[in-house]
C-alpha cells in the first residue's frame, strides 16, 4: 500500500478465505483498542463481499467497479452503517437498519449493516437487535465493533463470531510509520512511542503535525527562558495545555533514563537528544525525581479542571535552577 491503511490485513485475508469458501458467518464482533482498524476492516469486508470485479487473495476488492465505488463513497445501498457521536445508540435507530436488512438486496449480492462502538446500545437497542442476531435473513452478514465486550449484552456476544485486533507493538509501529510515510527515524520513534500501539493514533498525530507542535512546546516553554508569551497562548487552549503537559511527561522521562544511562532506542525525543543531555547537565536523579513528581501533579490537576498555571510556573523553574 501507498498511504497509511488502517485495515487489519491479517483479518481481511481470514475473511477472504472464509467468502471465498462460502463459509461466512452472519455476525461478527471486531473488538480492539480506538484506533486499531476494526471500522477500516469492517468497511473493507463489506466492500469485498459486494465487489463486482475479479477478486483474489492479495485484492480482496477491485475498487473501480460500480459496487467498490459506491462503498468508497458511503453510498451502497447494501450497506448499512450506524455510527453516532451520542452516548447511546438508540432503539429507533436499530429498528430502521432491521426493517431495511429485511428487504432483498439492491445490487443482487450480500447486505451488510455495520454498527461502531457497539457498546453504546441501549438494553432496548441491544434486545432488538438480538431477534436479528437469533434469526438471520439469508446473504446478510452484520458486524459490531466495541472496545470491549464486558460493556455488552452477553447474549449478543454470545451470538456472534469474535474477533480480536491487537494493538502493535512499539517496534513494529515504528516500522509500519517508516516504510508507509517514509518519514525520519525521529520522527517515526517519536509518534509510535507516544500512540501506544495505535496506529489510527499514529496517523491522526501525523496529520496534525504533532511532531512538529511538541517541538514547538519544547522550544517555547521547556528551553526558553522567555516563555510568557507563549504560556499565555497555550493556557488559553485546553487541547494546547494538554498538550503542552504530554510532552513535559515525555521530556522528564527521557530525562530520566538519560540519567540512568538507558540506551537512546527507548527515548521519546530522539531528536532532541542533545538538548536533553545539556538539560540534565549535572543534575541528580533526585533532582530529575522530584521534577517529575511535579508534572505528574500538575497532570492531576489539569484532570480535576483546576488552574495550573502556577504549578507550571514551579515546573520552569525547577527547569531552570
Amino acid at each position: 500500500m501507498n498511504e497509511l491503511s488502517l485495515v487489519n490485513e491479517d483479518a481481511l485475508e481470514r475473511f477472504y478465505n472464509l467468502f471465498f469458501r462460502n463459509r461466512l458467518a452472519h455476525a461478527y464482533l471486531f473488538v480492539g483498542a480506538d484506533g486499531c482498524g476494526k471500522m477500516e476492516t469492517a468497511l473493507a469486508v463489506a466492500k469485498m463481499v459486494n465487489c463486482q470485479g475479479k477478486i483474489s487473495k492479495n485484492s480482496p476488492y477491485c475498487d473501480i467497479c460500480s459496487s467498490c465505488l459506491q462503498a468508497n463513497n458511503k453510498s451502497h445501498p447494501d450497506i448499512c452503517l450506524i455510527d453516532t457521536a451520542e452516548d447511546t445508540i438508540k432503539i429507533e435507530q436499530v429498528k430502521d437498519f432491521i426493517r431495511d436488512f429485511r428487504l432483498k438486496s439492491f445490487m443482487g449480492k450480500i447486505k451488510v449493516c455495520i454498527i461502531r462502538s457497539a457498546e453504546k446500545l441501549t438494553l432496548e437497542a441491544s434486545n432488538s437487535l438480538l431477534k436479528t442476531l437469533e434469526e438471520p435473513t439469508d446473504n446478510t452478514l452484520i458486524i459490531l465493533t466495541s472496545v470491549s465486550n464486558e460493556k455488552m449484552l452477553s447474549t449478543i456476544v454470545s451470538r456472534c463470531h469474535q474477533m480480536n485486533f491487537p494493538l502493535l507493538s512499539t517496534r513494529k509501529l515504528n516500522a509500519t510509520l517508516t516504510e508507509m510515510f517514509k518519514m525520519k527515524a525521529e520522527e517515526a520513534q517519536y509518534l509510535s512511542m507516544v500512540s501506544e500501539g495505535s496506529l489510527g493514533k499514529a496517523k491522526d498525530l501525523k496529520e496534525k503535525n504533532y511532531f512538529e507542535e511538541k517541538n514547538y512546546y519544547i522550544d517555547e516553554f521547556i528551553l526558553s527562558f522567555d516563555y510568557d508569551k507563549a504560556l499565555k497562548v497555550i493556557l488559553s487552549d485546553k487541547i494546547k495545555t494538554r498538550e503542552l503537559l504530554n510532552v513535559l511527561h515525555s521530556w522528564v522521562r527521557d530525562a530520566m533514563l538519560l540519567r540512568s544511562s538507558v540506551e537512546d532506542s527507548r527515548l521519546v525525543n530522539i531528536d532532541r537528544i542533545a538538548e536533553l543531555k545539556r538539560f540534565i547537565g549535572n543534575a541528580s536523579l533526585a533532582e530529575i525525581n522530584e521534577l517529575y513528581a511535579q508534572v505528574i501533579k500538575t497532570i492531576g490537576l489539569y484532570n480535576e479542571n483546576l488552574n495550573i498555571k502556577v504549578p507550571l510556573m514551579m515546573i520552569k523553574e525547577l527547569i531552570d535552577r
